[in-house]
């Protein structure tokens, strides 16, 4: 059948004629899409992708002269299903001074948020909302509580266990003393499963901890990594730690510190995936002596580093740093791919680098990696990459000179580190403004969804990119329906699954009028280029019915632009008990925009009730994203 889908490329244009689809996402770079442009300030946006393949998007708005949090959910076209600006989460009072927070979408569907804010007194204190589809408020108005003290509590994080419930964690900074790393885990209706304070990580003597981040494990538990302290003047050594469902600590009460070679840089936020075997991968950066160095560490389910002790090196290219990494699991090899930016000793030439690494931590795409922007005197910064069979889909913002970041660039890597597409690489935004903090998620089936705070209106809207495994812009929705004007049975072809690239689809093929026997009929699936004339209706054929002899069928396809032999499908079982055809669409993305038309028919030669050929409903199905 690959043969079938890869000659299906027909024109977008003809497939449009027969199918509405309706889309937001721009095609164009120059203009991307505004989810929220009230007056003033929106800003530190958080993007989360859904299974439908949308997203939700959430973000900071000072429309209103102090910073609230709104939100906005997308379809897979790019169609805003809240108001337009979004739907209000949080007015409650805020801090001039925002600091990091997180969003997730869950398992259900439903997004979680996590953030500071100073409701109950000056200092900050953490706060969970969950939001449904719809917009509902699913844990309140006011959304949970997570703390309530007179401390600084700061950069929540939020992770769905593998039991569907939530923990979230955060530091804690006391005014005297030590400060510690602060956990607390709700069930889907929010109630507090880590009793009403929580569970508390206290800090070394003397240490302020923070930064910290958080992944899922295995049997519901989490694994969080911190920088063991944050002042200038501490040994700013890197910590992991386990927490299991009931709050205990598996690996013992002193964390495993993963990096202690030499102090990590001020306020870097160290980035961490978990490995599907209920262990972690962590990247950070540091300074050994005058460039910086990239590094990862793989950190098993025990708590046993599995790579040499301060970690590995992503690149050994001399004179050169590496900072900033962002990582994701690569489980074709075991280990992950990391995106880092590459800057000369001056750091007046930069560049973008993206390295591949298998379990054992060998560096897979060469010693330097694959070099995505050019060590030059464009600035590049907040490198971004996601996941796509085998490789990735990686961005950057860039900045020619001394001016802010006017432009958004991105490239496609394959598994092998062959750049795909994006050399020279893609543009994604082109207008002339300064953009900040570029989130990036993938949809399943392999869209890039971009989120960032972008100027070009005044101090900054929302704005969102799809971005296409093929490089393009814009929707292109792969579709799959059934079609015909009611001469078949309803009910006589009925489809399943995706016909998005990479994924499975199902026909299957039905007589619901119990007019032939089971045994002795042939169920075959045909497939055409076009329609019939008339589309979504067809020509009438006597003697194709199946209501009974001499009935009359509707031909559904163009039977000059049949392909191939018919697909026999399992065995017909009878009304109810349909016979069925799986295609896999194969990964590639030059697929996208083909089209093409199945009908089946029902086959019982002579047959002594004389209905011998039983036609189906046809489908019409439209390869995509």
């Amino acid at each position: 059948m690959n043969s079938l889908l890869r000659a299906s490329l027909v024109p977008l244009a003809a497939w449009a004629c027969a199918v509405s689809l309706p889309a937001q996402w721009s095609q164009n770079p120059a203009q991307n899409l505004s989810i929220a442009d009230r007056n003033g300030e929106q800003s530190l946006p958080k993007l989360a992708a859904t299974t439908d393949g949308g997203c939700y998007v959430a973000w900071f708005d000072n429309s209103a002269g102090s910073y609230a949090v709104w939100m906005q959910r997308l379809d897979a076209a790019g169609v805003e299903q809240w108001p337009h600006d979004g739907i209000l989460v949080s007015n409650q009072p805020q801090s001039s001074s925002l600091v990091d927070w997180d969003l997730i979408t869950d398992s259900a569907g439903n997004a979680v948020v996590t953030f500071t804010d100073v409701r109950a007194g000056s200092d900050l204190d953490v706060y969970a909302y969950r939001i449904a589809p719809n917009g509902t408020m699913l844990w309140g108005t006011n959304g949970i509580t997570l703390s309530a003290n007179g401390d600084y509590e700061a950069n929540p994080r939020v992770v769905e266990t593998s039991l569907g419930n939530f923990v979230f964690v955060w530091s804690r900074s006391l005014s005297a003393g030590s400060g510690s790393i602060e956990l607390q885990q709700l069930d889907p209706a929010g109630n507090r499963l880590f009793g009403p304070a929580g569970v508390s990580i206290p800090g070394d003597p003397g240490a302020t901890p923070g930064f910290a981040t958080i992944v899922a494990a295995d049997a519901g538990s989490v694994i969080v990594a911190w920088m063991r302290d944050i002042s200038f003047r501490g040994n700013r050594y890197l910590h992991v730690q386990k927490v299991d469902a009931a709050g205990g600590l598996p690996w013992g009460t002193t964390p495993l510190q993963a990096f202690d070679t030499t102090s990590l840089p001020i306020a870097h936020q160290v980035k961490m995936v978990g490995d599907g075997a209920g262990g972690a991968w962590l990247a950070w950066h540091f300074a050994p002596l005058t460039s910086f160095s990239t590094r990862v560490q793989h950190v098993s389910a025990g708590g046993a580093e599995l790579l040499p002790h301060n970690g590995v090196d992503v690149s050994t290219e001399a004179n050169i740093s590496k900072l900033d990494p962002a990582l994701f699991l690569a489980p074709d090899v075991g280990g992950v791919i990391v995106i880092f930016n590459v800057r000369d000793s001056s750091q007046g030439q930069r560049g973008v680098a993206i390295q591949k690494l298998d379990g054992g931590g060998n560096l897979l795409w060469g010693a330097t990696g694959v070099r995505l922007a050019a060590l030059d005197g464009v600035v590049e910064s907040f490198e971004r990459a996601v996941p796509y069979a085998g490789g990735a889909l990686a961005f950057w913002f860039e900045q020619p000179g001394a001016t802010p970041p006017l432009a958004i660039r991105g490239a496609r890597v394959d598994a092998a580190g062959q750049i795909v597409w994006g050399s020279p690489p893609l543009l994604v935004s082109t207008a002339a403004a300064e953009k900040l903090r570029l989130t990036v998620d993938v949809s399943p089936t392999g869209v890039a969804l971009l989120a960032w705070s972008d100027r070009r209106r005044d101090s900054g809207d929302i704005l969102v990119q799809n971005v296409n495994p093929d490089g393009t812009l814009g929707a292109n929705l792969a579709d799959l329906r059934v079609y015909g004007c009611g001469v078949n049975p309803a009910g006589s072809m009925t489809v399943s699954g995706s016909a998005a690239i990479g994924r499975t689809m199902q026909f299957a093929l039905d007589n619901p009028l119990g007019t032939q026997s089971p045994t002795a009929t042939t169920a075959l699936l045909a497939f055409a280029f076009a329609p019939a004339a008339g589309y979504p209706c067809g020509v009438q054929l006597p003697g194709w019915g199946m209501a009974g002899p001499g009935a009359v069928g509707e031909l559904l396809l163009d039977a000059t632009r049949i392909v191939g032999p018919a697909v026999t499908a399992t065995p017909w079982g009878g009304p109810g008990l349909a016979a069925t055809v799986t295609l896999s669409v194969p990964l590639d993305p030059g697929l996208a925009g083909g089209a093409f038309y199945a009908q089946g028919v029902l086959v019982a030669p002579g047959a002594p009730s004389g209905l011998e050929l039983g036609l189906t409903n046809a489908a019409a199905v439209r390869l995509g994203f």
